[in-house]
């Protein structure tokens, strides 16, 4: 019996031993197949995410390859797939931008800090049994948050779809702007004509064939394409190179600006480090760093804005190859090229990134861009260099991206079970997630999570067990180890494509109009989150924050203002709430209230003023009847207010009693003494009894039936208790 216990919990936290029990070679083919189909997806999707998050493609590849397998194997479901998905990878890229240049060695050592940020609290909220907090983040604010993060994950895309650059503004929507008009200017075709293409077999070969994996095979097409007819045509050359007067003068100005900017940046870091460690200085000292410190802020911001649009002013040159100087360019619109000969020279555009670059060297496009050269093998195991004060600065971001993980991470796994009927073990859950981006920043890429769309395909495909993400997780290291100079014309307008495409299905607008039906403050909650989620983005986290500070406001209302029903009796001899008896009398000599929370130092007041007005407004009372079913608890608060509230009733000649008492709070008012002050028979089992039993002994109630009703339901021989919702859709207001 002992090593049957003993081998329980050993499968409970490792659940791939239970693979096994049965396992047979059936199975294993099937889970291979299923595992083949998932990392066929998975290696593209990936890729995509991984751009997404700022990293290069092919840490995409990292983070599918050790962390889906770690996943698989302490996940308590059977078709959880782990790599990077697009919530998340929008969120690393919001938490790195403002760190380090996008896709600089510098961004990704923050994008494996981050990663292993996230993992350790994710296990924390697993060690400590912390996992419930998690359930802060409500179904209105997930709802809110990932339709706005599915909005801004597809429209960060549109650049690479349309084949066009742009200086980031400060929001995303303002960046999406730029994108759309510099699209309508300056969209190059063979880029869009791709990313179309993908699309179009994405979305339509699973209708004719759903064996075939669509992502591949457009991943496979557009990649033969681009290689057959030189999609990408880039050259590098020496800026002198470029005879232009407009692009040396550019050129100069950057070169100034940058050189300053580098200088300014130093000046700035160590004024902040001279604040941070001022230590017991005078408060003017401190207010004199802090205006030094302000005032570089806003010389760096203006010089910023000032690299940027010099950058935008390169971007907009268009450069022909001069016939004259063969591998020396010119502008297209100068007075020294000359076209007499009727032919279309090829047109060149500068490719300038964001940020890092000293500019004696530049790139020339008249192609698209690929991914490009990918390193062949797997990165090895390492831990990064790690500083107290990079860690406190990414703490924020991995707290975000920890819960928002686990939520997205559970949602998969639920969604799965949904149709398997498997028992999904929240805790365990957490721990899979948390072990995978440990995993994932050793492997040197970025936080992952479940991913529904890998999931999906992997319970589609017959997968049985864990072991489908296994086989799935092997198939990147394939890719790696020997394929990866066939992904290097890979365009990324079809991986922005691929993104698009996953994203237009995780809409669900329709999860406002549900959230609203069930109370208006939950869909207000859920669409304030979107909204804030959109306006905010890049800082998506602030939409997140406001989200779950709001579901917090709203449970404190409610529960610092409790529902208070008062029961009466309609026409039938029901008992129903008072408040939907339109033009009823209702008892002036007995009130049944119901309280509907339970009683704590948050709302005991509210019921001591609910009774205090209650007897104002009716003279004639003299019985007041509590319906406890709703008290699941009671604090020393509660449990005087009560007592006040007795006290002061006996002393006006109203009589309490009480009904419903559950054992928890029976046994605090026991201990308490206040059982024998309301009188133990003044506590009655049922509100029949209790009603009935005061109703008799009240005179004048009986006499005066136009003012009470309660007589009918006590001649009555059984209790007729009819549904709130069924007094109201009888005695509803029109």
């Amino acid at each position: 019996m002992t090593e049957h216990f003993k081998l329980n919990r050993l499968k409970n936290f490792f659940p791939f031993i239970g693979w096994f029990a049965n396992y047979n070679g059936r199975l294993l083919s099937a889970d291979f197949l299923a595992g083949i189909s998932v990392g066929l997806v998975l290696i593209p999707q990936s890729m995509a995410n991984a751009q997404l998050a700022g990293l290069p493609a092919h840490y995409g590849l990292y983070a599918s390859f050790i962390p889906t397998i770690i996943s698989a194997l302490f996940s308590s479901s059977r078709n959880m797939c782990t790599g990077m998905v697009g919530i998340i990878a929008m969120m690393t890229a919001a938490a790195l931008t403002p760190l380090a240049a996008t896709g600089s060695d510098g961004y990704i050592a923050y994008a494996v800090l981050l990663s292993l940020l996230v993992g350790a609290i994710q296990i924390s909220l697993r060690l400590f049994r912390l996992s419930y907090l998690v359930s802060f983040l409500s179904q209105p604010v997930i709802a809110g948050f990932s339709n706005a993060s599915v909005i801004l994950i597809a429209i960060s895309q549109f650049g690479k779809f349309f084949g066009v650059n742009v200086e980031p503004g400060n929001t995303y929507l303002e960046t999406f702007y730029r994108v759309l008009s510099a699209a309508l200017q300056d969209t190059h075709l063979p880029t869009l004509g791709l990313a179309l293409l993908a699309l179009l077999i994405i979305k339509l070969l699973p209708r004719f064939s759903p064996r075939i994996p669509a992502i591949l095979l457009a991943v496979v097409t557009t990649t033969l394409l681009a290689w057959a007819f030189d999609f990408e045509d880039k050259r590098i050359i020496d800026a002198d190179h470029i005879r232009s007067e407009n692009a040396s003068a550019i050129f100069t100005e950057l070169r100034s600006d940058l050189a300053e900017l580098q200088a300014l940046q130093s000046e700035r870091d160590a004024a902040h480090l001279q604040l941070k460690s001022i230590g017991e200085k005078s408060f003017n000292t401190i207010l004199e760093l802090q205006y030094q410190q302000d005032s570089l802020d806003a010389e760096l911001a203006n010089l910023r804005s000032q690299l940027g649009l010099n950058r935008s002013r390169l971007r907009n040159l268009r450069l022909v190859e001069s016939p004259e100087q063969p591998g020396t360019f010119i502008e297209r619109n100068s007075p020294a090229l000359s076209t007499t000969d009727g032919s279309n020279p090829k047109i060149w555009k500068l490719s300038v990134p964001a940020s890092g670059q000293d500019f004696s060297k530049v790139t020339i496009s008249s192609g698209g861009d690929v991914v490009g050269h990918i390193p062949a093998g797997f990165p090895g195991l390492s831990l990064p260099y790690m500083e107290a004060a990079t860690l406190l600065d990414l703490l924020p971001f991995a707290l975000a991206i920890a819960f928002i993980g686990l939520a997205n991470g559970m949602a998969v796994a639920k969604t799965n079970a949904r149709e398997s009927g498997d028992y999904i073990d929240a805790k365990q859950e957490v721990l899979a997630q948390g072990l995978a981006n440990i995993a994932s920043g050793l492997s040197h890429s970025g936080p992952v999570s479940g991913s529904f769309s890998s999931s999906g395909v992997s319970a589609r495909s017959g997968g049985s067990t864990g072991m489908t993400a296994v086989f799935a997780g092997l198939t990147p290291l394939l890719a790696m180890l020997f394929f990866t100079p066939m992904l290097y014309y890979l365009p990324l307008s079809v991986l922005a494509a691929i993104v698009i495409s996953s994203m237009m299905t995780q809409l669900r607008f329709t999860m406002f109009k549900h959230n609203w039906l069930v109370h208006w403050t939950d869909g207000f909650i859920g669409i304030a989150t979107f909204v804030v989620t959109l306006a905010s983005a890049p800082r998506i986290d602030i939409g997140l924050m406001i989200g779950v500070g709001l579901s917090m406001a709203v449970f404190l209302y409610s529960s610092m203002h409790p529902g208070i029903v008062s029961l009466s009796i309609n026409n039938d001899g029901k008992m129903c709430d008072s408040s939907v008896l339109k033009d009823q009398q209702k008892c002036e000599y007995l009130a049944v209230l119901r309280f509907q929370r339970s009683l704590s130092f948050m709302n005991s007041s509210v019921l001591e003023e609910y009774i205090h007005e209650l007897v104002k407004r009716k003279p004639l009372l003299r019985h007041i009847h509590l319906v406890c079913t709703g008290i699941n608890e009671i604090d020393a608060s509660g449990k005087e207010t009560l007592s006040l509230l007795v006290r002061w009733a006996h002393k006006s000649g109203i009589g309490t009693s009480m009904n419903g008492l559950n054992e928890r709070v029976r046994a605090v008012l026991e201990r308490s003494g206040l059982i024998d002050e309301i009188g133990r028979e003044n506590i009655y089992d049922t509100l029949r009894d209790a009603v009935c039993s005061y109703h008799s002994r009240l005179p004048e109630a009986q006499s005066d039936t136009h003012h009470c009703h309660w007589q009918s339901f006590c001649e009555k021989t059984e209790a007729h208790n009819c549904t709130i919702t069924d007094c109201y859709n009888k005695h509803k207001k029109l």
